[in-house]
């Protein structure tokens, strides 16, 4: 789960599943503010990152099944159909974090991608293997 306090959204995935959704809080309660589905067969991995994107809020969210980082949106009850999409790899992608400018995702147990998001589009992508450095444990 992550939650927005600048939306009121909160946005849970379903874990090996292919959708995202997005729940407005309210003091009222929860109401499903809209949903994504990345399709059959994706597998949603770990938890979602958010990142503003201009004005625009995003959601960010890893499928290990196409090895994809998507950034999605969405509004009255309706994902956007115009999510940018970057692959990162081959085999599992982690979860994503962001500090706002750079998006970093844990790919293939071995290394960490970093890929910059501007006006809805997806940057160069940077992959760095980090096997040769003798890491313990995976590249998260």
């Amino acid at each position: 789960m992550a939650f927005s306090p600048v939306t009121n959204l909160l946005y849970i995935v379903q874990e090996d599943g292919p959708k995202m959704f997005a729940f407005a809080v309210s003091a009222a309660g929860l109401s499903v503010a809209y949903a994504c589905d990345l399709g059959a067969g994706a597998k949603i991995n770990g938890a979602p990152a958010i990142i503003a994107d201009g004005n625009t809020e995003r959601v960010l969210v890893t499928d290990s099944a196409s090895h994809s980082l998507y950034a999605l949106t969405g509004s009255a009850a309706a994902c956007s159909l115009s999510n940018p999409r970057q692959f990162i790899g081959t085999g599992t992608v982690m979860f994503p974090s962001t500090d706002n400018s750079n998006v970093y995702v844990g790919y293939q147990n071995t290394g960490i991608a970093r890929v910059t998001l501007s006006a809805g589009s997806f940057g160069s992508l940077l992959m760095q293997n980090l096997s040769f450095m003798g890491q313990i444990g995976s590249a998260s």
